[in-house]
């Protein structure tokens, strides 16, 4: 299954994705992330401030700084887990955390410019999937003896897990929407 994640990419990736051109591809793109997710959520909206939210529904300053302190800390997990493997865990690291990016991004689209609730709750479970994928692939075991990969994708799991029950609670709370 592994061998299959791997194939499809350049040797540079396959012996480790923090190569040079690598490694500032996802610093670009971890920036890029960072900067259009903080950016695109919208709660000033009309539509935001209209629809009815759950209890435990954090300010926008702290959804932000979260989603912010997250997306560096789980970079800086993938270049750890990265320095530490040049095999296919490696490449499957680099896969998962660019899905992960991009579920991500997809969501806050949905939700702020489109105002899709339940599709941007999808984006939010495939996050999720992806999110527990990627901490298991950097397991200590898999990739050496550092745990905090472990640690930044379990945080960013466990965040997801409590955006799922928001999402899903405005959803209930807003069946029209």
């Amino acid at each position: 299954m592994e061998q299959k994640c791997i194939d499809c990419l350049p040797e540079s990736v396959k012996n480790g994705f923090l190569g040079s051109s690598y490694f500032w591809y996802y610093i670009i793109l971890t920036i890029i992330i960072i900067f259009l997710s903080v950016s695109l959520m919208d709660t000033k909206s009309e539509w935001y401030q209209s629809l009815k939210k759950p209890m435990g529904l954090p300010s926008d300053n702290v959804f932000k700084f979260v989603w912010a302190f997250l997306y560096l800390i789980i970079f800086i997990g993938v270049v750890i887990a990265g320095s530490n493997v040049k095999n296919i865990n490696s490449g499957c690291v680099a896969i998962g955390y660019t899905l992960l990016l991009l579920m991500t991004l997809l969501w806050i689209i949905s939700f702020s410019m489109y105002e899709m609730i339940f599709i941007s709750n999808l984006y939010l479970v495939i996050s999720l999937i992806f999110a527990i994928w990627v901490a298991w692939l950097v397991t200590p075991k898999r990739t050496g003896k550092n745990i905090f990969p472990v640690i930044a994708f379990g945080l960013l799991a466990l965040w997801l897990i409590y955006a799922n029950y928001l999402g899903w609670s405005i959803q209930y709370l807003n069946p029209t929407s």
